[in-house]
């Protein structure tokens, strides 16, 4: 019985280890649109951690919806990219712990060689 009791104390403390680890976390989220204002699918979303170069990417869904968790507080380049759109840049991009910080995006239509910079760089 005390064998039971230790063993459920380990994994409770084990348990609330892990909880605390994902606290110190942000997430990056928003939508990617076209000029029309239609919701783009397929929108690939790179988030690259400035001080450590760590590179997180994803894809938007069917309502052009992306979602980037689980990332370290700290400065990061965004940048959204869809074939026959030019893609868009947020050069600096500053997250803190526990942050969800929204960052929509609207490509127009061009070149995939033309990149668009944001002038908004501070959430």
């Amino acid at each position: 019985m005390r064998k039971a009791i230790a063993f459920l104390c380990f994994l409770q403390l084990a348990f609330v280890g892990l909880l605390r680890a994902q606290a110190n976390r942000a997430t990056i989220t928003g939508t990617v649109t076209d000029s029309s204002g239609a919701p783009m699918a397929g929108a690939e979303v790179t988030a690259k951690n400035l001080g450590t170069n760590v590179v997180t990417s994803t894809v938007t869904n069917a309502d052009g919806i992306y979602s980037i968790p689980n990332l370290f507080p700290g400065t990061y380049s965004l940048e959204f990219k869809k074939t026959g759109f030019k893609p868009l840049a947020f050069p600096s991009v500053t997250l803190e712990s526990t942050q969800v910080a929204q960052m929509n995006a609207l490509l127009q239509l061009g070149a995939v060689t033309d990149t668009v910079p944001s002038q908004r760089t501070h959430l």
